[in-house]
């Protein structure tokens, strides 16, 4: 016996299989009132047939990571698109902005020299390098040793 929404959490269906794999769980919901009158379960497998790309890029760690005077992060862009770097530190102040442009997909090695945007090297410490694409924001640290 169903004794209000807590319970529904509970309830098994063994006519509904939904095995390994891409596969989504459909879950109609008829309504008589305030009362539900029927809940239909339904098993579909994906009708996309191409790779959903969730992201723009992927990027390894950085190398050397204490680094003195620049440092290595390595790209793989999944799709062409603008990519744009920033270096902030920790107070989140921009120390440098470098823009990529338009990236075709495949395998980069970004590199920041440790300078500021004026091109002079910036002091030791712990700086955030983030790279932002159309559809992935992601951020590492570095720490740069002088």
């Amino acid at each position: 016996m169903l004794g209000g929404w807590y319970d529904w959490q509970n309830i098994l269906n063994p006519n509904v299989e939904v095995s390994s794999g891409e596969q989504f769980l459909k879950i109609q919901i008829m309504q008589a009132g305030f009362n539900i009158a029927r809940i239909l379960f339904e098993s579909l497998v994906s009708i996309v047939d191409e790779l959903v790309i969730t992201q723009d890029f992927q990027f390894g760690n950085p190398y050397p990571n204490p680094f003195n005077p620049s440092v290595n992060l390595s790209l793989n862009v999944m799709e062409k698109r603008e990519h744009i770097g920033f270096i902030h530190c920790l107070n989140g102040s921009l120390v440098k902005e470098l823009n990529y442009g338009i990236l075709e997909s495949g395998s980069y090695e970004l590199q920041w020299d440790g300078s500021n945007q004026y091109g002079i090297p910036v002091h030791s410490g712990l700086y955030i390098f983030q790279l932002i694409g159309d559809k992935t924001n992601q951020c590492k640290k570095l720490l740069l040793v002088r």
